[in-house]
């Protein structure tokens, strides 16, 4: 977080993205991912294994109301 613009969510993206390459890079996962990790039934060991993939799918389809046309169907507490 020396660098200019970056702050606590730009360092948690790094980290999360460097996860399974960098032993030292475990940043806690974000509310975000927790969240969806909660709408789908995702035990909460493995948020962390697919933490980019339910930020993905929190910002293409919980966020902007597509919930229809969310590839999990059925599996999501929202529909």
């Amino acid at each position: 977080m020396e660098f200019k613009g970056v702050g606590p969510v730009g360092v948690n993206i790094f980290l999360r993205e460097l996860r399974g390459i960098w032993e030292k890079a475990k940043p806690h996962p974000s509310s975000m991912t927790i969240v969806t990790a909660q709408k789908i039934g995702l035990d909460i060991e493995d948020v962390e294994r697919y933490e980019s993939q339910l930020v993905r799918l929190n910002l293409e389809y919980c966020k902007k109301h597509r919930s229809l046309e969310c590839p999990l169907g059925i599996n999501c507490a929202d529909k």
